[in-house]
């Protein structure tokens, strides 16, 4: 009997820590157990073209690489919208027209006006003759005013050519991570096609499966605790798969942390202890679902939680698409 007490003792000291160690249910607040909980991802945008063309660079070349928000990812060939948006510029930048029609107008006025003083003195002109001058005057106007348009269009020419020519770059709508490379550059492409797949690692979300009888005690808003299952307990074997084989099959696994360096995923007892803070998460509830579970066909609470991750000193994402993990939901104290 002596020989068990140690373990037990250990136990019951293990579980003490790590209820002490949580900050939310350290305020005294009841916690509900999920009894499965995964990680999803929220956004994962596939980045395409907005032009036909073939591709001149994809950034980053190779999957996995981080990229920044407003960092140059896609490059179409742009020579020949480059060439349009050259002259474009050369015909909005020139002056010549309108130049020309004042210069032509201030002749006209000069004219008109001469010929009006000298038929004060001498009647030298004739009012057809006077009215083929004051219409000169009009048409000289009116090819100032013309050529004024047309620069105005040359302009707007322009800026459509170089609105174009934008398009021809596709720069990192957010932070993230490049999941997917789904063209390389030599191809051609059309608006639409998928390039580059990025994914925001910054926030994910986690699904909980929650006993319907808990329902009352769950509200929008409350919090979460997420924790890395360093144990394995909560990856469940596959239909029909026997535990051991499930052990033997575990020893091929290996993840980026060296499963945590505890015990595996697959470990024959927990690690008891004060959970390590690089492995909890606080998180968010956003959605309450009712669902029915198609096995046993009985009612129980989808819970979507918004969870943002964190990074370690290597800069790598803690939480990750499928980790295993565990889920407790601290229903906030609210009046009777």
């Amino acid at each position: 009997m002596s020989y068990f007490l140690p373990e037990i003792r250990t136990t019951i000291v293990g579980v003490l820590l790590a209820l002490v160690s949580s900050p939310l249910v350290a305020q005294g607040q009841t916690p509900i157990k999920a009894e499965e909980a995964r990680i999803e991802i929220i956004r994962e945008v596939p980045i395409s073209t907005e032009v036909t063309g073939k591709l001149k660079s994809v950034h980053p070349g190779k999957e996995g690489l981080y990229v920044k928000q407003g960092e140059l990812m896609i490059e179409v060939a742009d020579d020949l919208i480059r060439k349009e948006v050259a002259e474009a510029q050369k015909k909005s930048d020139s002056v010549v027209e309108i130049e020309f029609a004042v210069v032509a107008l201030d002749k006209a006025e000069v004219d008109l006006k001469q010929r009006v003083e000298a038929n004060l003195k001498y009647k030298s002109f004739s009012e057809n003759e006077i009215r083929q001058t004051e219409l000169e005057v009009q048409k000289s106007k009116a090819s100032l005013a013309k050529a004024t348009e047309d620069k105005e269009v040359l302009s707007l020419t322009l800026e459509t050519k170089t609105a174009q020519l934008a398009q021809y770059q596709v720069s990192a709508p957010f932070d993230g991570l490049v999941t997917k490379i789904h063209r390389w550059p030599g191809q051609s492409v059309r608006p639409g096609d998928p390039v580059i797949t990025i994914t925001d690692m910054s926030l994910l979300r986690a699904v909980l499966k929650v006993d319907y009888k808990r329902r009352e005690e769950v509200f929008v808003g409350d919090s979460v605790e997420i924790r890395i299952d360093t144990t394995g307990k909560s990856i469940k074997p596959e239909a029909g798969e026997s535990e051991p084989a499930r052990r033997k099959s575990s020893d091929k696994v290996k993840d980026a942390d060296d499963l945590f360096e505890r015990g595996g995923p697959f470990a024959s007892e927990p690690i008891f202890g004060a959970p390590e803070q690089d492995r909890v998460f606080i998180g968010t509830i956003e959605l309450i679902n009712t669902k029915v579970d198609q096995k046993s066909e009985t009612l129980f609470l989808s819970v979507d939680v918004n969870v943002p991750n964190r990074q370690d000193k290597y800069e790598r994402w803690l939480l990750l698409q499928g980790l295993p993990v565990e889920a407790t939901i601290i229903p906030e104290k609210r009046a009777e």
